[in-house]
């Protein structure tokens, strides 16, 4: 009974809807059709979709958790259909969208790594890095596995095109060391930049990974996994610990990238410690999601 008559008072707030759209001269052109069309159906205003989202002319899912929330201010955190393509491009996906924190709108990137239609990895450069190993429940990982020339970069890059202006790790699960060496990360320019072949770096970029546009630690060296700082340039010494911490801040971008992409940069002439594995440094991801299989923290975008 009870959901019989949630539907019943459904159909007719939705047609009062209709009726006053129709009489203030602000209907759509699926209006008089008396519903909110389904995705895929012609549009002219929001109000015409199911969705809440019209898109060039078509009901389509909003594209990122902060179109969810530009179209409908009181929108509460919780879980989501989100297409960033737009219609007749990928399938849309769900996420959870934080829509609380610091003025809302940011979704939970899904770290399932090993799906090639969510994340695209790729590594340029020195070669000394591994290959990285992932899986869909939130981890990956790479570390220095020879000694070579220059430095190794590792693209992770989420494939859906959410645009990026503010980045924010919220209790990111990771580990930037072994138990016999650590990642220096560089926070205010590149390795390459002062030719230091056994120094590292984390930063995001748009489409070139070669070129950042905010580190990671640039707020300073505050993470749980710091040890100590090197002056010039400025770097975070990271532990000699292969046990992940968790990290939590807020990185703006100095202009919107199209794309989230995150690099981390490996120094290939460090010494290979940990002979049994051939390993020296790492950089290492193990963020499972929460109940229900999404994200809701993590790694967050708006």
């Amino acid at each position: 009974m009870t959901n019989q008559v949630t539907q019943t008072a459904r159909r007719s707030v939705a047609l009062s809807l209709a009726v006053a759209a129709v009489l203030t001269g602000a209907a759509g052109c699926n209006s008089s059709a008396g519903l909110p069309a389904q995705n895929g159906s012609p549009c002219s205003i929001a109000a015409d979709c199911v969705s809440n989202s019209c898109r060039g002319g078509t009901c389509a899912d909003p594209a990122s958790c902060a179109a969810v929330l530009a179209a409908d201010s009181t929108a509460k955190d919780g879980s989501y259909k989100i297409d960033p393509d737009g219609p007749g491009g990928a399938a849309s996906i769900t996420v959870w969208c934080d829509m609380t924190t610091n003025g809302g709108g940011w979704t939970a990137l899904p770290l399932a790594f090993a799906d090639a239609s969510l994340w695209s990895i790729t590594q340029t450069g020195g070669g000394c890095a591994s290959v990285p190993k992932v899986d869909k429940a939130g981890s990956l990982l790479t570390f220095q596995a020879t000694t070579a020339m220059g430095w190794a970069y590792t693209s992770i890059k989420f494939v859906p095109p959410i645009p990026v202006t503010e980045v924010f790790l919220a209790n990111l699960t990771h580990a930037t060391a072994t138990a016999c060496n650590n990642m220096d990360l560089l926070y205010t320019v590149t390795p390459a930049s002062t030719g230091d072949t056994t120094a590292e770096s984390w930063y995001f970029a748009d489409e070139d990974p070669m070129t950042p546009l905010a580190y990671a630690l640039a707020a300073g060296c505050d993470s749980p996994g710091y040890a100590a700082a090197g002056t010039t340039p400025p770097e975070c010494q990271m532990m000699q610990s292969d046990t992940p911490v968790q990290i939590s801040r807020r990185i703006k971008l100095p202009s919107k990238a199209s794309h989230f992409n995150m690099v981390a940069v490996e120094g290939c002439q460090s010494i290979i410690c940990d002979v049994p594995t051939a390993q020296a440094e790492r950089f290492y991801i193990n963020h499972p999601s929460k109940a229900g299989g999404l994200w809701k923290d993590g790694i967050l975008v708006r």
